[in-house]
């Protein structure tokens, strides 16, 4: 029987593979996924317990709940200097949802889909999905720093659309605020969309400049991407959120209509509530910084070299400099290490980044540092 051709050509990430393999192992410590180990904050989880018990739990208007979309165009006015209305929101279910509604409304076959590296392991199979073609903008020589000149030398007559992802899964790299006017300035008048991805913009360990900021001067182009997963660790919970010009917003929605009919509506009420009790996230900021400052220190005394991250809890390390290692791509020493040492970190390959390895860093310190012991091990011993 006929399988459409773009979706046989897609693989399940990485990513996946070796959180499942690692389930295996009763002793095994799980640095693949990037789902915060955080609580839910107590307020959240009363709210959605209440509304279960109490509320007639019904569809949910198609973009969602009036008074989420209310609250998440403020949200972004006041915490990131947009300037939005509940016109401009729609919620999602994730921003993975998000992402896919979004380019299956602006791609077309044949459309090319500018990715600096590394690059977030969906933004491929989703522009693959719609007959689009990922370009990926090597970043390695410019220390994975993006700038409008590189952007610019990469643009051709068939981009359409650009992602950007800061604070950088996986680096955790943000983008510099002068260059991100430049980058403005060079978009402005060209009919090329720009997505960016601020699924982490509130796990910032240093100044931050989302994109909002450039709302009106972006118009047309503009489409800002978050949640309630990264931000208040609500993964299972799946809500997302699209903000964009009023005439891209409509049109998005009827794709999302018939991708999901809506967001669940419980789901909403709680994220309601994150945003009314629970946005001050300094202190969920705090312990991740604590943590990725403690593993970077750390890795490095045994030979990595790592990013120095800004933002998220994520660590991207380099073994290139590690005799035992450099000549090992790094899909293959994950899988290593996997049945080595029953520790799951996920290969730079996965972000188009070879020689490199990521660390999502969603355990406390004392489960850090069992990970780095194993590690240093199973150098010593290879």
């Amino acid at each position: 029987m006929f399988i459409n051709e773009n979706v046989k050509e897609i693989k399940i990430s990485d990513i996946r593979i070796i959180a499942e393999k690692l389930q295996k192992y009763s002793n095994s410590i799980n640095l693949t996924i990037g789902e915060p180990d955080l609580e839910v904050a107590q307020e959240i989880k009363e709210a959605a317990a209440y509304h279960a018990l109490n509320s007639k739990i019904k569809y949910s208007p198609v973009g969602g709940l009036p008074e989420l979309r209310e609250k998440v165009a403020k949200y972004y006015n006041e915490n990131f200097g947009g300037n939005y209305n509940i016109n401009n929101v729609i919620i999602t279910v994730g921003s993975t949802e998000a992402l896919s509604s979004t380019m299956q409304t602006i791609l077309a076959k044949g459309d090319e889909v500018l990715i600096p590296t590394p690059a977030y392991v969906g933004y491929e199979p989703l522009s693959n999905f719609y007959g689009a073609v990922p370009r990926f903008i090597d970043m390695r020589e410019n220390n994975f720093s993006l700038t409008a000149e590189i952007l610019e030398k990469n643009i051709t007559e068939k981009t359409k659309l650009i992602i950007l992802t800061y604070p950088n899964n996986p680096s955790g790299m943000i983008l510099d605020e002068e260059e991100m006017g430049k980058i403005v300035k060079l978009l402005k008048d060209r009919e090329i969309y720009l997505i960016s991805d601020e699924i982490y913009a509130s796990i910032t360990f240093d100044k931050y400049t989302s994109f909002a900021k450039y709302s009106e001067e972006l118009k047309k182009q503009l489409i800002i991407i978050n949640g309630f997963s990264k931000s208040h660790c609500m993964t299972g919970y799946r809500v997302g959120y699209i903000l964009t010009n009023e005439e891209l917003q409509a049109q998005i929605k009827k794709v999302s209509q018939y991708k999901i009919t809506s967001t669940s509506t419980l789901s909403q009420l709680a994220a309601i509530t994150a945003l009314d009790k629970c946005s001050d996230v300094s202190v969920a900021k705090e312990i991740y910084k604590k943590r990725v400052e403690f593993f970077v220190n750390e890795i490095e005394k045994i030979g990595f070299k790592c990013l120095k991250p800004k933002g998220a809890f994520y660590v991207f390390a380099s073994y290139e400099n590690i005799e035992k290692l450099k000549n090992i791509n790094s899909l293959e020493l994950a899988f290593d290490i996997l049945e080595k040492i029953h520790l799951g970190l996920v290969p730079g390959s996965a972000f188009k980044v070879e020689g490199y390895v990521r660390f999502s860093i969603v355990h406390d310190i004392p489960v850090l540092k069992e990970a780095i012991e194993r590690l240093e091990k199973y150098i010593l011993e290879k």
